[in-house]
């Protein structure tokens, strides 16, 4: 049912099925000033109260596990930039039993990331 629900969608523009992950773009601000992405310049421009605040991304959350989603993904720009707004939802997502990553440039990696990353599941 979800594949017919899913092609209807794509053909009349309607959404019928719900998503089973999600990619949640924390900020386009980035560390590094990579030649073949923009994030970083689109990043410097963001004014910080248009960025979906902790409390309602874990509103949002809930509302995901309703629709049964399997997997929460959190990206940028760079995520870690967001350190603990980062892992707090990544904890709250593993609680829920959601499958759980982040994207990262790889700049900001140490010991602590990978220490507090498998604490939280």
């Amino acid at each position: 049912m979800s594949l017919i629900q899913t092609d209807l969608s794509i053909l009349t523009g309607k959404n019928f099925a719900k998503p089973r992950q999600i990619y949640y773009l924390i900020s386009e601000r980035c560390n590094a000033r990579c030649e073949m992405c923009n994030h970083w310049e689109k990043g410097s421009l963001e004014n910080k109260d248009d960025l979906i605040s902790s409390e309602r991304m874990k509103e949002i959350l809930t509302t995901l596990l309703n629709w049964k989603i399997i997997k929460f993904g959190i990206s940028g720009g760079e995520a870690l930039l967001f350190y603990e707004k980062t892992f707090s939802l990544l904890e709250i997502a593993n609680n829920f039993g959601l499958y759980t990553h982040f994207v990262t440039n790889g700049w900001l990696l140490d010991k602590e990331v990978f220490l507090d990353y498998e604490k939280i599941g």
